[in-house]
């Protein structure tokens, strides 16, 4: 990301024929954005979402394409727009072991509810957790 500007304020002499409360205005604005920014934006305090971490395990038959699905209820007001998988490990693994395939989190929507409907990648018959950001 560059680097945000030096200067975060305009001065009326900078702009001579600007209406002053105008530029109270515009510098009250860029104060605000320039502290967030610089602050360093994060999801739990500006945008509506939730973190959710989920322990299961795959069926016997996963690799024909069977899943349990996972259920959870939402916490945010608005209606869910993704669900973004942010880490997800084989549990009783004492060293780390990468998983290799592309790891994809197949969800909808009902009512009040996140339904996870699949989650590619994984193994059959394994324990898994999995953190996931509904926003």
């Amino acid at each position: 990301m560059a680097k945000l500007p030096t200067q975060k304020r305009i001065e009326q002499s900078e702009v001579p024929r600007t209406e002053p409360r105008l530029l109270v205005f515009i510098n009250a604005f860029a104060d605000a954005v320039y502290t967030a920014l610089s602050g360093n934006l994060t999801f739990s305090e500006n945008f509506a979402s939730q973190k959710k971490q989920l322990s299961f395990e795959t069926l016997s038959d996963y690799s024909a394409g069977n899943f349990s699905q996972i259920s959870f209820p939402k916490t945010i007001r608005t209606r869910a727009e993704g669900v973004i998988l942010m880490q997800i490990y084989e549990n009783g693994v004492s060293n780390y072991t990468p998983i290799k395939n592309g790891v994809y989190v197949d969800w909808y929507e009902n009512a009040e509810n996140i339904i996870i409907g699949f989650v590619t990648g994984l193994e059959d018959s394994t324990s898994y957790t999995m953190n996931v950001r509904v926003f």
